[in-house]
């Protein structure tokens, strides 16, 4: 994790957080090393958006809400260290999110199982307003500097309200808030050399002892 990291908790319209500089350059050099192995095996890993659930839940029932691609980390990696993402990202959800004050949500948040999905978003690509079965869903930013696209910008659907999408940035919020990702612009040529959006998803939840 990052010496520079920082966590902003906001109450208001609805309990979220926003956490900055997460990984430290060295996390970054380890988890990019497994984003360009991707990139450059790409049909082997990344998976039809509606093998990534999450694409039926929208206002337009038989609408396929999003269109990128990704893979649930645990379909790849038999235990969770062989992943950089999921070596890197332990503390943030072990120890930060478990330990957040002044939220009157997330005070009170506790979850024992964590889901982690990768996505990448290129030219075209969106995600149409919808809900996560979730007691709570983080969403991390990383893209390849100087950035190359346009749009994918985070928005709360029902308050109107953007989150800013920055580089190894991150938003924390309860699941059932409606949430979208307006479409990127970009060229082929780039998202071609790893230059798309790429969001690592924490899907938070509780698994009962039976």
């Amino acid at each position: 994790m990052s010496k520079d990291f920082k966590v902003t908790s906001y109450n208001e319209p609805f309990p979220y957080l926003y956490l900055e500089n997460i990984y430290s350059e060295d996390d970054l050099n380890h988890i990019w090393r497994d984003l360009d192995l991707y990139q450059n095996s790409f049909e082997h890993f990344y998976k039809h958006p509606r093998e990534t659930g999450s694409a039926g839940h929208t206002d337009q029932p038989n609408a396929l809400a999003k269109q990128n691609r990704g893979f649930f980390l645990h379909d790849v990696y038999h235990h969770p260290y062989h992943s950089a993402i999921s070596r890197c990202s332990e503390k943030i959800y072990y120890k930060e999110l478990l330990s957040v004050e002044g939220n009157k949500y997330f005070e009170d948040c506790r979850f024992n199982e964590i889901s982690i999905l990768l996505s990448q978003y290129g030219p075209n690509d969106y995600y149409l307003p919808h809900r996560d079965a979730t007691i709570a869903t983080g969403c991390l930013w990383l893209y390849k500097e100087p950035k190359k696209f346009e749009g994918g910008v985070f928005r709360f659907t029902d308050y109107d309200l953007e989150i800013e999408c920055k580089n190894n940035c991150m938003v924390v919020f309860p699941g059932p808030y409606k949430h979208e990702v307006t479409e990127i612009e970009m060229d082929d040529n780039d998202f071609a050399d790893g230059y798309g959006r790429y969001t690592i998803s924490f899907f938070m939840n509780v698994r009962l002892p039976f």
